[in-house]
């Protein structure tokens, strides 16, 4: 504030009394006569002040300030004012003093701060030919429009706060050439809406308000409320892109699209951004009214703005795990490789590090490859720790899947990693292993490919739009809360199969229902009703009992496999008790009637009962041989499974 009260208590040098001076261009002492107005040319002649350049715009816009709650009274003196300096005067302490400036525009509108916008409301105003039609000012715009001014002299629109307070006076329209433009003065951008929006104009609007608010309260300094007037302007943006920023990363954590289709004003839905934006302004009135007031190319709301915000949240992400990095001493590398709906190969890159007492799993994001030979793929990956700025060196274990150009001895990218990093040893991905020996064991037992391949089947037949809708409308008049979905076979993840199974399970009876129903109604898909009903039958309903506990079984293992604190001593300890459990239910009934097999054979019973599926005759069946396991332990599954 020094640089204030300088221009208060700054030396001045009194000139010669002049004539003529009027209320809007001179400063009156209020002890001495009207004819004896005097005035003074303030320079500050502290250019070595170091508040000059924080205060200067400031203070720019301070040569109208009251400092007395009178009006100025008219001067008839008939000296002259030198036009080319402010007129200001210095208070003492017997004097009330007003400071005024001249300020662009008509004599029949505001002269001073304290005159406020004249808002003259006519019966009838001046009317100008648009093409056709003859157009006037109506006085309902002064409702909208607080700092609107209207001048009946040049019959044109002028705004108040601008006119005293804009410093960017490159756009004369509203500050000294008037509007008239009645055609379009409503118009979304043009006219008062546009001005309204404008920046220059909030500025202006913020600091007479600022102003109010200072002969308000009184001792409040001008620039401090004009600063606090900036301070809250720059708030409400902040927020306002805050908001706006959460709500992109609600999307992306959501995984849901941004966009939509149309995002025009007249869409019912204007995708996902947008609809969430509007929901955000129906309940905070300040963003509804920030968004508002917002010009359209500067409402942070565009594909572009929202991409470069996504790509300040990935640098923001990424500066924090390489600075993890930094910290740790060693890290693992895990890599693969996958096809996107475009076809094109992409690979991932996931580090895992040890830092103050937690394992981290950070994914590094995505590159597309040219090539998937071995040494581009090594390539690959180097550029990825490169443009991290991760140390290679700083790797102590590989793991990717089992195939040759991965795993390779002689070319594999195994191979030539560790010819870089011989630290890095290579693991085959354990929850790899296990998926492949579940999936190898199902394809080469003839019985349970059949079985999966029905389920898959049963799975196709009931996605039909038709029959879905049969089958969704059984299970309504069957009383299933909720409906049943029967679920795809998983091709790659063998683990997940059990999800089919159980869905299969559930809604088996409504199943056997709609496909008798079908046969009967003897339509289009009777035949392939009644193929699909003659496979359903005891050694189906048995084996999907016992995936369900097998499947149920191995989907723990994968997912403790998979989790970032797995541990090998936990990991054994698993395996141990799955090898238990498949020999408890390889146990002969005969010898043990509460086995978990003679279990799951009196439920495979049961159910056929209840759906009237046929059962075998038992005194028929073939005495099954007792498997023994003596030689496999968990140490030996663990070789073979992981």
């Amino acid at each position: 504030m020094k640089r204030i009260n300088d221009y208060f208590t700054s030396n001045t040098s009194a000139t010669s009394a002049k004539k003529n001076c009027t209320q809007f261009d001179a400063v009156e002492n209020k002890n001495s006569s009207p004819s004896d107005c005097v005035t003074k040319e303030i320079r500050e002649n502290d250019s070595s002040d170091d508040d000059h350049d924080n205060y200067s715009d400031i203070t720019s816009n301070l040569d109208y300030i009251n400092t007395s709650s009178d009006d100025i009274d008219d001067c008839e003196s008939e000296d002259a004012i030198d036009e080319a300096s402010d007129i200001t005067s210095v208070p003492t302490s017997s004097q009330s003093v007003k400071i005024v400036k001249q300020v662009p525009g008509p004599n029949d509108i505001s002269q001073t701060l304290d005159d406020g916008p004249k808002q003259p409301r006519l019966v009838c105003y001046p009317k100008t030919k648009f093409g056709k039609r003859m157009r006037h000012f109506s006085s309902k715009w002064f409702d909208s429009y607080n700092w609107l001014e209207y001048s009946i002299i040049d019959n044109s629109a002028f705004c108040f706060p601008c006119r005293f307070f804009a410093r960017n006076k490159d756009k004369p329209i509203f500050i000294s050439v008037g509007f008239k433009n009645w055609k379009n003065a409503l118009d979304q951008n043009s006219g008062l809406r546009k001005h309204n929006n404008s920046e220059e104009h909030m500025i202006s609007n913020t600091m007479w308000m600022s102003y109010l608010d200072m002969k308000t309260l009184g001792n409040l300094s001008v620039a401090s409320l004009i600063n606090e007037g900036h301070k809250k302007l720059v708030l409400e943006n902040q927020n306002y892109i805050k908001m706006i920023g959460r709500t992109l990363l609600y999307t992306a954590i959501q995984g849901i699209a941004q966009r939509g289709d149309n995002e025009e004003e007249s869409c019912a839905n204007r995708g996902n951004f947008i609809e969430l934006l509007n929901l955000i302004g129906d309940i905070s009135n300040e963003f509804k009214s920030k968004s508002k007031t917002l010009p359209n190319n500067a409402k942070y709301t565009s594909p572009q703005i929202q991409n470069e915000m996504f790509s300040i949240f990935n640098k923001m992400i990424r500066n924090k795990i390489i600075d993890e990095l930094q910290k740790c001493q060693h890290f693992s590398i895990i890599f693969d490789e996958t096809k996107d709906i475009t076809k094109v190969e992409q690979l991932s890159v996931v580090l895992r590090y040890y830092l103050d007492g937690i394992v981290y799993e950070r994914f590094m994001g995505f590159k597309a490859a040219q090539s998937l030979t071995a040494s581009s793929l090594f390539q690959y990956i180097k550029e990825i720790l490169s443009v991290h700025n991760v140390d290679i060196l700083k790797c102590v274990a590989q793991t990717y899947d089992g195939a040759s150009v991965m795993s390779g001895k002689n070319n594999g990218v195994q191979t030539l990693f560790r010819q870089e990093v011989p630290q890095a040893i290579y693991v085959h991905c354990y929850n790899h292993r296990l998926n492949l020996v579940v999936s190898d064991v199902c394809k080469n037992i003839p019985t349970v490919k059949m079985f999966f391949d029905i389920v898959e089947n049963l799975y196709v037949f009931v996605s039909g739009s038709n029959i879905h809708s049969k089958f969704m409308e059984i299970q309504t008049i069957m009383k299933y809360r909720p409906a049943v979905e029967l679920k795809r076979i998983c091709l790659t993840r063998w683990t997940a199969q059990v999800f089919a199974c159980l869905a299969l399970k559930k809604g088996l009876s409504p199943l056997l229902v709609l496909l008798n129903k079908l046969i009967f109604e003897k339509g289009d898909r009777a035949a392939e009703s009644k193929g699909l009903l003659h496979l359903i039958d005891f050694d189906f309903v048995f084996n999907l009992i016992i995936f369900c506990d097998i499947l149920q079984t191995l989907k723990t293992t994968s997912d403790y496999l998979q989790n970032v604190k797995a541990e090998m001593a936990e990991s054994l300890v698993i395996i141990s008790s799955i090898i238990t459990t498949f020999k408890t239910m390889r146990t002969d009934e005969t010898e043990n009637n509460n086995s978990n097999f003679n279990k799951m054979y009196i439920d495979a019973i049961n159910i056929c009962k209840e759906n009237n599926i046929s059962i075998p005759n038992e005194h028929n069946k073939k005495k099954r041989t007792k498997k023994s396991l003596k030689n496999l332990n968990s140490t030996y599954l663990l070789r073979i499974v992981l």
